[in-house]
């Protein structure tokens, strides 16, 4: 962005500005980028956590039987 200040006492604060404008933009837009990925990453979690459980579980009721054998 391009922009140019005529008055030397103002300049800083309108740098500023456009600056905190400027990140926040890029902010925004990234957000928007990563949301549908944040949310695909959530459930791959989640999807990995009931799959532990299962296996958890599973593991739980092999042992059980195995004792119950003997």
């Amino acid at each position: 962005m391009r922009g140019r200040v005529r008055f030397g006492w103002v300049r800083s604060q309108v740098e500023r500005l456009l600056y905190n404008l400027m990140l926040s933009t890029l902010l925004d837009m990234q957000r928007e980028i990563d949301a549908p990925t944040a949310a695909r990453i959530q459930e791959m979690g989640e999807e990995a956590k009931r799959r532990e459980e299962a296996e958890r579980k599973a593991q739980k009721a092999a042992r059980k039987a195995a004792k119950k054998r003997r």
